[in-house]
Formats: C-alpha cells, sequence, structure tokens
C-alpha cells in the first residue's frame, strides 16, 4: 500500500486474486492437489466471528498444507 501504510480490503474485488493465486500454487508445478481437493482446501480458513467478513479469511498455508496430508 503506498507510503509503506496497511490497509483493509474486502469483497470478491479483493479477494478474487488472492483466492486465484492460492489456487495456482495448489495446482502448480510443485501442488499437490487435485482440481477435486481445490473446494475443501480453500475452506480451511480461518474462522472469525463478525458477520461483515464472510465465511472467514483465506489461510493460503492451511490450503496447502490440507492436500499434502488428504
Amino acid at each position: 500500500y503506498p507510503w509503506g501504510a496497511y490497509a483493509a480490503g474486502w469483497g470478491t474485488s479483493f479477494s478474487n486474486p488472492l483466492v486465484s493465486g492460492t489456487v495456482a500454487m495448489m495446482l502448480g508445478k510443485n501442488g499437490s492437489c487435485t482440481f477435486a481437493q481445490v473446494p475443501t482446501a480453500v475452506r480451511q480458513a480461518q474462522w472469525i466471528s463478525d458477520p461483515q467478513v464472510g465465511s472467514g479469511r483465506l489461510d493460503t498455508l492451511k490450503a496447502l498444507t490440507y492436500c499434502a496430508k488428504h
């Protein structure tokens, strides 16, 4: 973010590139996921009990390690 600051972001326009990048890593050259595992792996989100943030926060590490374990 400009000037070394942080900012909040939400919504599909903000989330889509983050989820797409995570899925690309999961299916990439060194990824261990199959197409069938992707939806369940991405749902390994960090739960946030705030109805304004939807289902939780994407946890890329949990998504990647889910496929390695299953």
